[in-house]
């Protein structure tokens, strides 16, 4: 059910306003994402051994170890990433699979989507205390990067032909400014307050002043969306995460 989600971006995780519990015990999982397990364990072996116990995100992820990242993303193929430095950490759940800077997730770096699950906002422009309807999003487009470009407050580069996780990708790079109407998402926070795309239990900011570079492609016949921020150890990351299994 679309209308109870919650928002994970740059900010501290909030539980939207209006959320019921008609999606039952999933309520009670996912009030405290930030405290759930690490969806990661470290592998010796990259090939050989894909199942994983999963760590708790207090516990931040090691320089240069492999870790299996949760098969919970997809049931299609299997990702495995290297730590680019000490103190990262990640988020997953079906369809989601994202890399932050630190155990608090404040700092996203990376992001995959599977296009097939995920929907987009049909205006970008959220308020803190509004209740989510399915009204409000759409199914994801075939060509993300091009609706993507077209958003108010969005200044994007042409398309161009790239390659991310190893395989032939389209891709931009971006710059979110200000939406006129749009405000902070908390008081203290900076930047107007703007949704992009929403998967499973969550909505994904994207507030103004981020940055970065946005790729389609596919892996196993799933098309992904796969965004990489204009951040310290970014590129680093996308390029150490790897498909080993499809």
């Amino acid at each position: 059910m679309k209308a109870c989600r919650e928002l994970v971006a740059s900010l501290s995780i909030v539980l939207v306003a209006g959320c019921t519990s008609a999606v039952g015990a999933r309520v009670e999982t996912t009030a405290f994402i930030g405290e759930v397990t690490l969806p990661a364990t470290p592998r010796s072996d990259p090939v050989e051994d894909a199942a994983s116990e999963p760590l708790f995100s207090e516990i931040p992820l090691d320089e240069g170890i492999i870790y299996a990242v949760d098969s919970e993303f997809s049931d299609a193929f299997a990702l495995e990433m290297t730590a680019p430095s000490d103190g990262v950490a990640t988020y997953v759940e079906p369809g989601f699979f994202a890399i932050y800077n630190d155990v608090d997730r404040a700092d996203v770096i990376v992001e995959v989507f599977d296009l097939r699950s995920t929907d987009i906002f049909n205006d970008s422009v959220l308020k803190l205390d509004m209740e989510f309807t399915d009204e409000m999003f759409s199914d994801a487009p075939d060509d993300v990067l091009g609706w993507f470009a077209r958003r108010p407050g969005v200044a994007a580069s042409p398309v161009v032909e790239s390659t991310v996780l190893g395989r032939p990708a389209r891709s931009l790079t971006y710059s979110i400014g200000t939406v006129e109407g749009a405000e902070p998402c908390l008081p203290d926070n900076d930047g107007d307050c703007l949704g992009w795309f929403a998967i499973g239990t969550i909505i994904v900011i994207w507030p103004t002043g981020y940055s970065g570079t946005l790729y389609e492609t596919t892996v196993a016949g799933v098309p992904l969306l796969v965004h990489v921020r204009d951040r310290t150890n970014a590129r680093a990351a996308v390029d150490l995460l790897r498909v080993v299994d499809e």
